[in-house]
């Protein structure tokens, strides 16, 4: 009954979305809560197969699956879990993509401290890192992932926020070169591409047909950022950062070290020798010294 009524729902939108075929695409959703149903594959499957026939585009996959889900015998729902080939299997046959956001980024799965580079957001949002008592590690769902991507190869993948891997374009060159049906999206990883900026031009130049523009949310002043990052060679700061950027966390804690380690030498200029250079080496308290100015 869930099924069905999640999919009376998802007809809805595709009818509404209609008017501007051109201009949207609706993927749908489907819930695994009663996965262990022995018609739970088929099931999926049809409702599938008649979400596409009234104008879905694709399927949707949450970052619960690897996470948070379970199946009704309590046991954590794995991401190359074997009950949900037929959904994949069924994508293929339909000939529609599954565009998948598992994990989050690594420093998510890490301890909370200095040293974190998203510090700032686990103050910010608390409930968004995965603490090890009670969730795998990120390498786990990642290898899940992976391992799912390889055992369905006539199903096309859409790897949401790059794989959590933009900090590290090598490692995500070999992850596309290793799977010809898997595709990739920047989402959130704006931060990441733009500490990165010849590095990551020479990327999107060679995958330049397995990269889609992809973002969480709509606001419109947040797609200047992007432009800014994409379609120029500006190398000035952002100001003000956009609120609702995933990176912000990343942007405000090097951008507030850059000031503080600034200010704290405008201080020791003004009280010494004027004519010398400005000396940042001593001028963040945010970390131990071995820590300081290397991180920025």
């Amino acid at each position: 009954r869930d099924l069905h009524k999640e999919y009376r729902r998802q007809r809805q939108m595709c009818i509404r979305d209609r008017n501007y075929p051109r201009r949207f695409g609706v993927f749908v959703n489907l819930k695994f809560n009663n996965i262990n149903d022995n018609d739970f594959g088929s099931k999926s499957a049809e409702i599938l197969e008649n979400a596409v026939n009234e104008g879905a585009i694709g399927l949707k996959i949450y970052k619960n699956l690897g996470l948070d889900l379970k199946d009704s015998k309590g046991n954590r729902v794995k991401v190359d879990d074997k009950r949900l080939y037929p959904i994949w299997e069924a994508c293929a046959k339909l000939n529609i993509p599954v565009l998948i956001h598992s994990g989050e980024p690594s420093p998510f799965f890490d301890p909370v401290d200095k040293f974190n580079e998203r510090f700032l957001h686990a103050r910010q949002k608390p409930k968004s890192f995965r603490p090890p008592e009670k969730y795998p590690s990120f390498d786990t769902v990642m290898n899940e992932q992976y391992n799912m991507f390889k055992n369905n190869p006539k199903t096309i993948f859409i790897n949401a926020h790059m794989g959590w891997m933009a900090n590290d374009l090598d490692k995500l060159e070999k992850h596309l070169d290793s799977l010809p049906n898997v595709y990739t999206e920047i989402g959130a990883m704006i931060g990441e591409l733009g500490r990165q900026p010849r590095r990551a031009r020479k990327f999107f130049i060679d995958y330049q047909d397995r990269i889609m523009f992809g973002k969480d949310s709509y606001k419109k002043s947040e797609f200047d950022v992007y432009f800014r990052v994409l379609e120029t060679v500006d190398e000035e700061p952002v100001d003000p950062i956009p609120a609702q950027l995933v990176s912000k966390a990343e942007l405000a804690e090097i951008e507030l070290r850059v000031q503080e380690a600034i200010r704290g030498a405008r201080k020791r200029h003004t009280a010494g020798d004027q004519d010398s250079p400005l000396d940042l080496s001593r001028s963040s308290s945010l970390y131990p010294r071995e820590n300081k100015m290397e991180a920025i």
